[in-house]
């Protein structure tokens, strides 16, 4: 099977359909192409899907010729523990993003709803990877980050970015969510976000304007029963509050957090990391550059219930406090999840 980028294909091969994202073709098989007129050409990616006896199954890159081909291993893989049912075989394969040739990612459709694998240690992992510049309109933008309610929580497809600003004077519960087709694990999984607050307005005699963004279990808003766990900020009578989140079939607000770090009212960009650990417990660190290593404040082994799971939906949700007189302003960008492991 070869994918050109602009989804045809240059053979007779699997029926494949969609768009392919990379300046490359993708092409798979039980045993590596030997060269000639008909097979990939060079900087192909090549799935192998089992060891044929002399190479272990993975990601191959043709680093010579399509009539002498040079197959480098870029990433291996157990095919005995790829998730289900990713077989190569009864699933359309939609492209592949290139962010670097030893970590890959995977676009596959599954019954019309998108998957997101990438190679990580190894291992074939779900992962979602949003910067926002694939959308060409707000119209394609809302088709994935659903609105709830209102627009105090806004993709911008203008910026590449979802908007958010949270100051009425009446009290309003909007968000925006995005289906992650199923359930993610009860016990391992990572989500990364930039966060820039380009307002924040405090004041001794108004309520609360708070945000959250984290996995729920629906797509209601934050004050609707649910299981969640995530991140939140609010403005409080004189600073900004960085909240853990959990909340286990009850509504979310400032009480559902455990507040972990505290700053002045500025303008200011921090980087989120949300770990769940193990079934009864996460982790959130804020780190202070794009690539996770500057840490700046965390909260380990947070405490959860086992039984906030069968989370589903990526959600960012406002929560308006019925007051003009204290603002939270920025957006969110750069959204990194990866399901089944706990580190990246």
């Amino acid at each position: 099977m070869v994918v050109n980028r602009d989804g045809t294909q240059t053979f007779a091969g699997e029926n494949v359909t969609g768009l392919a994202l990379d300046e490359t073709v993708l092409w798979k098989g039980t045993s590596l192409p030997t060269g000639g007129a008909n097979e990939p050409p060079a900087g192909a990616f090549f799935i192998l899907t089992a060891n044929d006896g002399t190479n272990v199954a993975g990601w191959y890159e043709n680093t010579g010729t399509r009539a002498s081909p040079t197959w480098t291993l870029r990433s291996s893989f157990n095919p005995a523990i790829l998730p289900t049912p990713l077989d190569f075989t009864s699933i359309p394969l939609l492209g592949l993003v290139r962010t670097a040739v030893a970590s890959p990612f995977l676009l596959y459709n599954e019954l019309a709803t998108p998957k997101y694998f990438r190679s990580i240690n190894g291992n074939f992992i779900k992962a979602l990877a949003q910067d926002f510049t694939s959308y060409a309109d707000d119209t394609a933008f809302d088709v994935d980050w659903v609105q709830i309610n209102g627009a105090d929580v806004n993709p911008n497809a203008t910026s590449n970015r979802i908007d958010f600003t949270i100051d009425n004077a009446v009290s309003e519960n909007n968000g925006v969510y995005f289906d992650l087709g199923e359930a993610v694990s009860d016990f391992a999984w990572v989500l990364r976000f930039k966060i820039v607050l380009t307002t924040a307005t405090v004041n001794t005699i108004a309520a609360n304007q708070a945000l959250y963004i984290g996995i729920s279990d629906n797509i209601s808003q934050h004050s609707t029963s649910q299981d969640f766990l995530g991140f939140g900020v609010f403005t409080d009578d004189s600073i900004i509050v960085y909240q853990s989140v959990e909340t286990d079939g009850g509504g979310i607000d400032e009480a559902a957090g455990i507040n972990f770090a505290t700053d002045t009212p500025s303008a200011e960009t921090r980087y989120i990391e949300v770990i769940r650990k193990t079934a009864t417990t996460f982790d959130v660190n804020m780190f202070s550059d794009s690539a996770y290593s500057t840490s700046t404040d965390s909260q380990t082994g947070v405490v959860c219930a086992a039984t906030t799971a069968a989370l589903r939906y990526l959600k960012i949700l406002s929560d308006d406090g019925s007051t003009a007189d204290r603002n939270i302003k920025g957006y969110i960008d750069d959204i990194q999840f990866y399901d089944g492991i706990t580190s990246v």
